[in-house]
């Protein structure tokens, strides 16, 4: 009795109701009952695996084990669903593991829709699944294995940012799949045997592989298996979708990026341009260290690879976060590039990560913080110093290396690294190690690159790293530092390449000059005579090749230039208001004293050698002596000036300023002699003592400043410093008998200082005179060098009398001698013929005149009137030397009382002077006329008084200056220009020279007016007199003159006419220089007169008002220009601040036009004075701005001049830029406008201007672009302005080429910076005008090329493709397809779908065209943005894809290709069906082209959607494939061929393609009947070998339709197929007599054709359709057919045989031979067996045969010997005793032993192997058939092959007549 269920425990029910499931399943007689148990029981059946009971589970596990052997067959469904459910629901691992088990069996069982239903629970909680390998792993795999089916929104848009939420994922669940998908991304293939790979731990890599061999989990072809590299890229692009937050995808798509495949690469690179990552959060920063050197230990990952590398470098060499870990950076450097493996390490991307690690450690010095790079630079130094060394150092050569390219570039990096390190390092901290301090650094440095010799160009990176080290700060080197580093440097100074370094013994291979004078510059302040000393070095030892050198020694000695070098070390607590209070002690001057001792002695320094003067002259030093004297000059004069408060600025003129303030400021010289008289007097005499050494030395290396230097300082030195310098007075002897004049003019001067020192005794005073007097006395026979030599003579005892006059000591010399020498120089004056005498004695005679040693009752009147014309005609020579003797001459005849006649004769000789052209000998006579005036008392003649006397006084009348004076100023207002230009110049001398006279100070109005009115004069010499005129009048008069002038100056300045200088236009006033206008008959047009003559001559008086005009517009531009002149600038400065300006500010708007003035000379004026005026441009320009603006914008297109418009352009242009948008907003459109307008002007200049304007304003729209947020008002409002312009018809639509350029240029540069956002509202103008304007700017001269493309050797596709690749590269459709397409959404994409309908219906060009379907396709990748819109422009497009250009039919066509992805179903089958039409109703090949062009794009480009419909489309394809037109044709085989496996797809369209043919075998169009006719002789050759009755039955009546007609081209194809058929549908013909016969009929008809070309297929197919019909006996007609032929080709009227014996003729005829040949032989079937009448074939056909062969050649033989081996191959089966037929085996011996004997031994072609090999084979073949059937072979057959044995060479034909032969003798 059985057991109670209630009462049974339950164990025992659950044992029971397992039983029952496995009995039902094992019941289960289907598999579509299996799957129905299964989809009930399966899952409730494992979570029995839950039980408690062991016993339970075991029975489970049975029991699944059962099923999984069921369930192996693919059509079984499982649970999916179910089992993942309870997968994620379930706790216990086992359930689990069997749930995981049948998940992934039934998973790939799954449709994808079904899939992508079990994907979405798999994700959501995935991040709870864990990470074990058993369970978690596969989970993984499985996530992997669907992901390809998610299909993904389009970036961006709303369905995007949902992903997330609609994949139903937590934060938890995207953050597991962002870590697993990023160690996807890392794992790369490796061995079996690995058990990791680069950046992956041991436990990562075998839950990637769910712990299974690499090349199982990851290979496709196996169960299950992934394509690694296809799952990374769907990884990625689900990584880069809205359901990952930016620092989630950050890593994977990092470590993507260095992926060796570049499809991943450029994926990881498009995902991390969409975002910035925060480089600073210190979790990212780990993750990225971490993935740089692993986690360390047994069971970590190891290091990324080397590509990885290189990429997480150059990220973290943006984080400044990174920079922290100092343990991680020395590490990274030490494992980079100090470890043996780094060292060992070589390739590409080893050398490209070291030069990473030292990118990166420049970033770490750069933004490290101070603290944490004190400690670790000197870890780092150290270990690149290691790294240096390891390669050899200096010299790698010396250590036997020879470094390779990488490694010279790292060793390069390494000195430039520690460069940049060294400022880092707190070396007090270092004191410890005495190695490593910074001298020590810079010496090993200094070392390096003198020394290192490993590339002639390693210097560059050690002069680098050197230069890093002078950039850093000061404070960090010490005192200690700089004593050090003094010797060091001056040794440095004195290597030389080819010698040994004395203090490390290297070999010197370049000298390290440049960097050590640097040195010395930067870290020695310049008070340092040390420094100074490696400067003097640096000028000396510099060269040609070295300038770099002596320019740097330079700058290290002007005070100016050092404290460039040195920017940091101004004192930040002083008052700025003093220049030098500005500057700290650093900046110090070195004491004249100190330095001096320091140069000049030999005892130097401590620890540095210094030369003596003799030793620096005569070696090799010599070429710094001269700066040594100039630079200890320049110190004495400003300790002297300062010291006295003359204040000088530190400038780049600093020097040129001292000697200024030398020669022509009374209170500096004052100040040298006070400071001389008070200072260390052993100094100055040491300087002067070597000043005087440099004047003695022969050489010329600049030594002359010495002499004039040695002058200056002498002549303000007291007499007990020049007592000293007396002794060396005869030494002089030498220089004054030089060759060098110059040298001459000094040493004469010297002597004139020292000799009349009272300390010089007065023997040799009367000697030295005496031997002077008698040198000059020897002047009438002197030539050569003796005339040098008593030029000499007389210069020096010239200045040497008159400097005795000065001291009053002339009695020292006698009065004879005196006047004897007075008297030769008066003598050489009038009658010396050498220019080099008369003007050495001119300077004489103007010393003498100056000391009052002349006197006038020297000569009589006559005798002074002859040296006066003398002197007068030297002058107009344009000689300065007699002029000024004249009017220092004068002041032999001045008198307080009474004025000498011969004054008034040497003023009127000067005064008559004005003729001269040379405006500097203008300033001569000048200062002439300054001495003649007042003497002693001018300005002029301060410099001469140069001995340490009372200074001397002149008597001369008041009344000659007030004179002299008024003349002046009236004559400069005459009309003749050469005495207005004198005047103006002599005024202006007289002004600085005379200016402190009262009788100037009562004429300075007289004289502002004058230089008001030389302002407007056409000479621009005239003019600079009349501006430096005015600054002098300016600075000596009170404030009411000064404001007068000014006042006067602006009116002048802003007037727009011109009264040509004020006053009144005469006859003979001058309107034009000569020259400027010329008139044709060599004259031109100059005075007033000249333009009356004009205008009379060509009967117009209106000339006479435009030349005048002329002259006026002249006059305004030169009056401007005279604006350039200091002193104006000066008037301006002054009264801008207290005066007229300050009150009237309407200069500014003029004077900022007129600084932009083409004009150079103007525009240089403006600017002169606008930076004196405006000391604050920014500030003015901001107060004025408007009336600015407002004045150029007035000017820019009303000018009528075109040097207004220009100067306007290049104004707005200057005065925007920089400026913030809202200030100028307003002005924008029209500046635009007005621009624009100009850059048509008929000025070319202008028209560049203008250019530059709009390229400003363009500029400045896209600066604020780029600095403005998307929602910012100002960017919109700058794009709402600018982009309307540049898009209507004074933009880009303008007719100027010039606009349209600039306008597009401007468009693209905006569309580039603008914000998404702000862009947005003009995007589809944008594109509607763009893509209009691809055609109109297309140059013409292309539609000229590609209308005579045959003129110049090319074809129009060749034109076409290169018009469309400068489309696709064009800069517009750059910005459409990267800017423009992207920015579209919902809203301005209906918008523009409108515009681009309009574009597409109106466009005309290939550009336009090409274009709109460029942006169509660009359209169709945005899936849901553009699906609504998709049918409609297919639609349109198939309108105008038949376009007369076939580039433009192609790129519609592949728009078409594109747009049906997003097509709709109805669309997409009337667009195959629009194909299907276009072809059938096509009148030529190029419609049908189309027509296959929009199929093949589809499929290709659309491929799902086309598959989809592959039963309307495929069978067309298939059937016009076939097309007779190679283009057509090729384009139909391409489709097919991209969208079918193999042949045997045809089978599955056989009833469409037999419709489709059929119907159009009737076509009136001949190409298609003809290709539906090859379709059909297609399908059937394609088609099994054996058909089923219903498909055969189908086929026939199209076949036999094909057939039908007469033959045409090609119809042999259908024929063949026709053969083909007969074999393949033999149930059909059993079946169907009528249509047997039929198809007998078909055969002989087609045989029977005449056509000559159709008519050996016809024969053909007659044999082929014979051994196909095994019941059709064909051999009768087979030979009356054939026996027709040949009477036919070869009958007795040979000349159808002659009338073409061309080749082509012959070897149709052989064809068609060997077409008769294969028809009768194949023609011998079974049904002739079966008839019996085989013997009397055999027979009959030898005739047939015979024929042929005697008329063809081996085109007829090979085939013969082929068929007649096959008959006898089928006569063996049918005479086989096995085969059932009852045939006359004996009756067949003599017919068969005919046939052989006739056809085996005859003549062949014996030249031809095929020939042979068939012949041999058919007696091989006839042998072995005679001796099975017993017949005898003829012996004429056996010598025959004996033969051909003994004749044969190949080897393979040998084979088989041996084996014939073989068979014989058996």
């Amino acid at each position: 009795m059985a057991s109670d269920p209630a009462s049974a425990s339950p164990e025992a029910r659950e044992l029971s109701l397992i039983s029952k499931v496995e009995l039902r399943i094992a019941l289960a007689e289907t598999d579509a009952k299996l799957q129905s148990l299964l989809q009930t029981y399966l899952a409730p059946l494992l979570l029995k695996l839950g039980s408690e009971s062991l016993t339970v589970r075991n029975k489970v596990i049975t029991v699944c084990t059962h099923v999984n052997t069921r369930v192996q067959t693919p059509s079984i469904q499982l649970p999916v669903t179910a089992l993942l459910k309870q997968f994620k629901e379930q706790k216990s691992q086992l359930i689990r593991h069997y749930d995981l088990i049948f998940l992934q069996q039934g998973l790939d069982r799954l449709g994808a829709n079904a899939r992508i239903e079990i994907l979405l629970p798999l994700l959501q909680g995935i991040s709870e699944i864990g990470t074990s390998v058993n369970q978690g792993a596969i989970v993984f795999n499985l996530v992997l294995r669907l992901l390809p089916l998610l299909k993904l929104p389009p970036k961006g848009n709303e369905e995007d940012v949902q992903l997330k939420s609609r994949l139903g994922l937590f934060d938890e669940d995207t953050k597991f799949l962002s870590f697993w998908l990023e160690k996807l991304l890392l794992l790369s293939s490796a061995d079996d045997n690995s058990t990791t790979c680069p950046g992956l731990s041991p436990k990562e890599y075998t839950f990637l592989n769910k712990d299974a061999p690499v090349k199982e989990t990851w290979n496709p072809s196996a169960s299950g298996g992934l394509n690694l590299t296809e799952t990374k890229a769907n990884a990625l692009k689900f990584l880069a979708s809205g359901a990952f937050t930016d620092s989630e995808r950050f890593l994977p798509a990092l470590v993507a990026t260095s992926d060796a495949n570049s499809r991943l690469a450029d994926l990881g690179e498009e995902i991390l341009k969409r975002f910035i990552p925060n480089f600073e959060d210190p979790d990212v920063v780990q993750q990225l260290y971490s993935l740089y050197f692993g986690t360390g230990g047994a069971n970590g990952a190891p290091p990324a690879r080397p590509s990885l590398q290189i990429k997480l470098l150059i990220y973290l060499g943006k984080s400044i976060m990174a920079t922290k870990d100092t343990e991680k950076i020395i590490r990274l450097i030490e494992e980079g590039l100090l470890s043996d493996t780094a060292r060992s390490s070589r390739g590409l991307q080893a050398s490209r990560l070291r030069t990473q690690i030292f990118t990166f450690t420049t970033w770490v010095v750069r933004m490290g913080s101070p603290s944490k790079l004190k400690g670790m630079a000197p870890k780092v130094i150290q270990g690149l110093r290691d790294f240096i060394q390891s390669q050899g150092w200096p010299s790698p050569g010396a250590s036997g290396q020879k470094l390779p390219a990488t490694d010279i570039s790292l060793r390069g990096l390494a000195y430039e690294s520690i460069g940049i390190m060294v400022p880092k390092v707190d070396f007090q901290a270092q004191n410890d190690d005495e190695e490593f301090s910074g001298f020590g650094l810079i010496k090993w440095l200094f070392t390096s690159l003198s020394c290192d010799d490993s590339s002639p160009e390693i210097f560059v990176s050690i002069e680098q790293a050197l230069g890093s080290i002078l950039n850093s700060s000061l404070d960090s080197w010490d005192k200690g530092y700089q004593e050090q580093l003094r010797p060091f440097l001056v040794d440095q100074m004195r290597n030389e390449p080819g010698e040994n370094d004395p203090l490390t013994g290297f070999s010197v291979v370049r000298g390290p000059q440049y960097a050590a004078v640097r040195f010395a510059n930067r870290f020695l302040p310049y008070h340092d005579v040390v420094a100074r000393w490696v400067d003097i070095i640096a000028i000396a030892r510099g060269s040609e090749r070295h300038h770099e050198v002596v320019e740097e020694g330079k700058k290290g000695l002007h005070p100016h230039w050092h404290r460039l070098l040195n920017p940091g070390n101004k004192s930040e607590g002083h008052d700025a208001s003093s220049q030098e209070q500005t500057y700290g002690p650093w900046y110090d001057f070195p004491s004249f004293s100190s330095a001096t001792r320091f140069l000049f002695c030999p005892s130097g320094h401590a620890n540095i050698e210094t030369l003596s003067a003799s030793d620096i002259l005569s070696g090799s030093y010599r070429k710094a002596f001269a700066p040594t004297i100039t630079f200890l000059r320049n110190i004495l004069l400003w300790e002297s000036f300062s010291k006295f408060g003359i204040a000088t600025d530190i400038e780049q003129d600093w020097d040129t300023k001292l000697d200024i303030l030398l020669t022509s400021d009374e209170r500096a010289r004052a100040a040298l002699k006070k400071y001389i008289a008070g200072s260390d007097k052993e100094s100055v005499l040491l300087f002067l003592q070597n000043a005087l050494n440099g004047l003695l030395h022969e050489g010329r290396e600049g030594l002359e400043l010495c002499g004039e230097h040695f002058v200056e300082i002498c002549s303000a030195a007291s007499n007990d410093i020049v007592d000293a310098m007396v002794s060396r007075v005869l030494s002089l002897k030498l220089p004054i008998s030089s060759n060098d004049q110059e040298k001459q003019n000094t040493a004469a001067r010297a002597i004139g200082i020292l000799a009349s020192h009272p300390a010089f005794s007065e023997k040799d005073l009367s000697e030295f005179v005496m031997e002077l007097s008698n040198a000059s006395t020897t002047w009438k026979s002197a030539i050569g060098e003796l005339v040098l030599v008593i030029r000499g003579s007389i210069l020096a005892l010239s200045y040497l009398l008159s400097r005795l006059a000065f001291r009053g000591k002339l009695d020292k010399i006698p009065q004879v001698q005196v006047k004897s020498f007075i008297q030769t120089l008066l003598d050489i004056i009038k009658s010396a013929n050498d220019v080099i005498f008369r003007r050495v004695a001119q300077v004489a005679i103007g010393q003498l005149s100056l000391s009052g040693i002349l006197s006038p009752t020297l000569l009589s009147g006559d005798g002074w009137t002859e040296v006066k014309e003398s002197l007068t005609r030297d002058a107009k020579a344009e000689s300065e030397i007699p002029i000024l003797a004249m009017g220092r001459l004068s002041l032999t005849f001045s008198n307080e009382c009474i004025v000498d006649p011969q004054f008034s004769s040497l003023l009127d000789a000067l005064y008559s002077l004005h003729e001269i052209r040379s405006p500097e000998i203008h300033f001569s006579v000048g200062e002439a006329l300054s001495d003649a005036a007042i003497g002693w008392k001018s300005k002029a003649l301060t410099r001469e008084f140069d001995v340490n006397e009372q200074f001397p006084q002149s008597l001369i009348p008041n009344t000659v200056l007030a004179d002299m004076c008024d003349k002046v100023i009236a004559d400069c207002g005459a009309s003749k220009p050469a005495l207005r230009k004198a005047s103006a110049i002599w005024l202006l001398c007289l002004v600085k020279n005379c200016g402190h006279m009262q009788e100037m100070q009562d004429r300075l109005r007289k004289c502002q007016a004058s230089f008001t009115t030389l302002l407007g004069d056409r000479d621009e010499i005239v003019q600079e007199s009349g501006a430096q005129g005015l600054g002098l009048v300016y600075e000596m008069g009170d404030q009411e003159l000064k404001d007068d002038l000014v006042r006067d100056l602006v009116n002048s300045f802003t007037a727009t006419n011109s009264h040509l200088r004020g006053g009144k236009v005469h006859e003979n006033t001058e309107l034009f220089e000569p020259g400027a206008l010329p008139t044709g008959q060599g004259q031109s047009v100059n005075t007033y007169k000249d333009i009356m003559n004009l205008a009379s001559e060509a009967g117009d008086p209106t000339l006479v008002y435009r030349f005048m005009s002329l002259a006026s517009n002249n006059a305004i531009w030169t009056n401007r220009a005279a604006f350039s002149k200091l002193g104006i600038s000066n008037i301006f400065t002054d009264s801008s601040v207290n005066g007229y300006l300050a009150k009237n500010p309407k200069i500014y708007p003029k004077l900022f036009r007129y600084r932009f003035d083409p004009n150079p000379n103007v525009q240089r004026s403006m600017n002169t004075i606008w930076h004196t005026l405006v000391k604050e441009p920014s500030a003015v320009i901001n107060a004025h701005f408007d009336e600015i603006m407002d004045d150029l914008l007035k000017s820019i297109m009303t000018g009528r001049e075109w040097r207004v418009r220009q100067a306007s352009c290049t104004a707005i242009s200057d005065i925007i830029q920089g400026r913030q948008p809202e200030q100028y907003s307003k002005y924008m459109d029209e500046i635009f406008n007005k621009a624009f307008k100009l850059l048509d002007d008929i000025k070319e200049s202008v028209r560049a201007s203008a250019l530059k304007l709009c390229q400003t304003i363009t500029n400045a729209v896209i600066r604020t672009l780029e600095t403005s947020d998307a929602d910012t008002k100002r960017a919109i409002t700058m794009l709402g302005k600018a982009i309307p312009f540049l898009l209507s018809d004074k933009g880009m639509e303008s007719g100027v080429q010039e606009v349209q350029g600039f306008a597009i240029g401007s468009l693209i540069q905006m569309i580039k910076k603008s914000p998404t956002k702000s862009l947005r509202p003009f995007v589809p103008p944008i594109l509607e005008q763009f893509l209009n304007s691809l055609s109109s700017l297309e140059p013409q001269a292309v539609n000229y090329v590609h209308l005579n493309a045959d003129k110049y050797g090319l074809t129009s596709e060749e034109i076409d493709k290169m018009r469309l690749s400068s489309i696709r590269t064009s800069p517009m459709m750059e910005v459409i397809e990267r800017y423009l397409i992207d920015t579209l959404d919902e809203t301005s994409v209906k918008e523009f779908a409108a515009k681009l309908e309009a574009v597409l219906r109106a466009a005309v060009g290939l550009p336009t065209k090409v274009g709109c379907s460029r942006v169509l396709v660009l359209l169709s990748m945005k899936t849901m943005l553009f699906r609504p819109y998709a049918d409609r422009f297919i639609q349109l497009l198939s309108k105008y894809v038949v376009d007369r250009n076939d580039t433009v039919s192609a790129s519609y066509c592949s728009s078409i290709g594109y747009l049906m992805r997003l097509a709709s179903d109805d669309r997409v089958l009337k667009t195959i069906e629009y194909a299907k039409t276009l072809y059938l109703t096509a009148e030529d090949a190029t419609l049908r082209v189309i027509s296959g062009e929009i199929l093949h794009s589809t499929s290709k480009l659309s491929n799902d959607r086309f598959m989809a419909f592959a039963v309307s489309a495929l069978p067309f394809i298939f059937v016009f494939k076939h097309d007779t037109d190679e283009h057509v044709r090729e384009v139909f085989e391409k489709t097919w061929q991209d969208n079918v496996g193999g042949t045997r797809t045809v089978s599955l369209y056989v009833n469409e393609i037999t419709t489709l043919v059929s119907d159009n075998l009737e076509s009136p169009r001949w190409a298609i009947k003809h290709t539906a006719a090859l379709g059909i002789a297609s399908t059937i050759t394609s088609l099994d070998s054996e058909l089923d009755l219903v498909t055969s039955d189908r086929l026939w009546p199209v076949l036999e339709k094909a057939l039908a007609g007469k033959t045409w081209e090609g119809k042999e194809a259908v024929l063949k197929a026709f053969v083909k058929f007969a074999g393949q549908a033999k149930i059909l013909w059993q079946e169907k007599k009528q249509l047997s016969d039929a198809m007998k009929a078909i055969t002989i008809r087609e045989a029977k054709r005449n056509n000559v070309a159709y008519r050996q297929h016809g024969l053909t197919a007659l044999g082929g359709v014979a051994q196909a019909r095994s019941d059709l006996d064909l051999m009768p007609d087979a030979l009356a057919i054939t026996s027709k032929v040949l009477e036919d080709v070869l009958g007795d009227d040979e000349d159808r045989m002659h009338i073409d014996s061309g080749s082509g003729h012959r070897s149709s005829t052989e064809d068609t031979l060997a077409a008769c040949i294969r028809c009768v032989l194949q023609c011998v079937n079974s049904a002739a067996c079966a008839s019996g009448a085989v013997q009397t074939y055999l027979t009959d056909l030898i005739p047939v045969a015979d024929k042929a062969l005697r008329n063809g050649g081996r085109t007829v033989q090979a085939p013969l010997y082929e068929e007649l081996r096959q008959l006898l191959t089928r006569l063996e089966e049918w005479t086989s005793p096995f085969d059932g037929r009852d045939v006359d085996v004996h009756s067949l011996q003599g017919p068969l032993s005919t046939l052989a004997g006739e056809l085996l031994t005859r003549e062949i072609d014996v030249s031809v192997e095929t020939i042979r090999t068939e012949r041999a084979q058919a007696a091989v073949t006839y042998i072995a058939l005679s001796q099975q059937r017993g017949f005898e072979v003829n012996e004429a057959l056996r010598q025959s092959i004996q033969t051909w044995r003994t004749g044969e060479r190949s080897g393979p034909v040998q084979q088989i007549l041996d084996q014939a032969l073989a068979k014989l003798i058996r």
